[in-house]
């Protein structure tokens, strides 16, 4: 039987699968606990929000990139996962998100920086 907070979660996302779903509701509870989006980051999380006896980061670290390998080119997956986000960030009194980016040649490869934050403070 799944948690409460799954079965509601997987009426929205019935499309995806369970196993998808699980690591969606994983995700959104990932950034809340460690505010940031850095997966090398949020795989610290993984193993306490989880109750996981496995002490290897690593393999966290795997799953997640695998659920986006997997996942990214899944336009309406992105989709609600951005919006379920947002309205995380709102619910924690965040108003206003800032993206900023740059590209540059190092050598003949184009590196493309992109950042996406939430602004504290007044704007």
């Amino acid at each position: 039987m799944l948690p409460s907070h799954l079965r509601k979660f997987k009426t929205l996302y019935t499309r995806f699968g369970l196993g998808a779903v699980k690591n969606i509701w994983l995700i959104t509870c990932l950034i809340s606990l460690a505010r940031t989006v850095n997966l090398n980051k949020l795989k610290d999380y993984v193993g306490g929000l989880l109750k996981d006896n496995q002490p290897e980061a690593s393999s966290h670290y795997k799953r997640l990139t695998r659920f986006f390998q997997f996942w990214s080119k899944d336009q309406d997956l992105l989709d609600h996962l951005m919006q379920l986000n947002i309205g995380l960030l709102q619910r924690m009194g965040f108003k206003y998100l800032v993206m900023d980016g740059t590209s540059w040649k190092i050598g003949v490869t184009s590196v493309h920086y992109l950042v996406l934050s939430v602004s504290a403070g007044p704007v």
